[in-house]
């Protein structure tokens, strides 16, 4: 499953599924992962840019935790990941990148139940680390049996605070 609120990079992901003859693989939906379900905007930085970064579901503030004004705002569904798995039945998933600028911490407060099914093997999450809130998910993550992969460990990728972490499901 791919998850992709904003529509013109949605409309990007559905042609390069199409294109990479993914069909029937790679699922995409068009809305915002978020820690509750509701109906709410996609805040863009900027007009419509395909591939831009920096917009935030509902609250219009940024990756630092800064208010922005936002450019354009497109209406769009939130669900969380544990509604979207256990209440419309749809497969625990097995592997999870998370990179929504700034949204992660909602992401996790709405899986709570995901991070405990053990069909989740492995997370990637980037995490502002200049941000008391968005370290909190580091502990959090790893109080449901998760273990920082020491694998990355040269690889993680840092630019002004935001990292990318590696996360693998401890089995005891």
């Amino acid at each position: 499953f791919a998850f992709e609120p904003e529509s013109s990079n949605y409309f990007i992901l559905n042609k390069n599924i199409s294109l990479n003859n993914l069909t029937g693989k790679v699922v995409a939906y068009n809305i915002a992962i978020n820690d509750i379900d509701e109906v709410s905007f996609l805040n863009l930085k900027e007009d419509i840019v395909p591939g831009k970064s920096g917009n935030t579901f509902k609250n219009e503030i940024n990756e630092e935790n800064n208010s922005f004004t936002p450019g354009y705002r497109q209406g769009v569904f939130g669900i969380s990941l544990d509604s979207f798995v256990y209440k419309y039945g749809q497969p625990c998933p097995n592997h999870l990148k998370i990179d929504v600028d700034g949204n992660e911490y909602k992401i996790i407060n709405g899986m709570k139940r995901v991070l405990t099914d053990l069909n989740l093997k492995t997370i990637a999450i980037e995490v502002n680390t200049r941000i008391a809130r968005d370290m909190n998910l580091i502990k959090i993550i790893e109080s449901n049996d998760f273990i920082k992969s020491d694998e990355y460990k040269n690889q993680v990728y840092e630019q002004n605070g935001i990292v990318n972490y590696f996360f693998i499901r401890f089995v005891k």
